[in-house]
């Protein structure tokens, strides 16, 4: 099996980026744990109880900047239209 390719946290390129958001804009997570590599924990993995809740609203700030940052990019190379990203922030600007 092939290892899983990891991005250096410091130096990350829009696209490397995009890999790693897009499934996130899509539905919501990404279920592959890629979001480690920009030092972001996925609600939908295993998290404690008691931890749920502040992992889910740094997860939600950590997306929304991300979807600000990268969101026209990722409109530009997609067809989708029921984006998670679209319905959880709105269209980014600068579209």
């Amino acid at each position: 099996m092939p290892r899983k390719r990891r991005f250096s946290k410091r130096n990350l390129s829009t696209e490397s980026e995009l890999e790693i958001w897009g499934p996130v804009f899509e539905c919501g997570h990404t279920f592959t744990g890629d979001l480690d590599d920009v030092g972001v924990i996925d609600p939908a993995g295993i998290i404690p109880p008691d931890q749920k809740e502040a992992v889910t609203a740094a997860f939600m700030s950590a997306a929304r900047d991300a979807w600000k940052r990268l969101g026209p990019t990722f409109l530009e190379q997609t067809d989708r239209k029921d984006l998670w990203a679209v319905k959880q922030f709105g269209e980014p600007s600068c579209r």
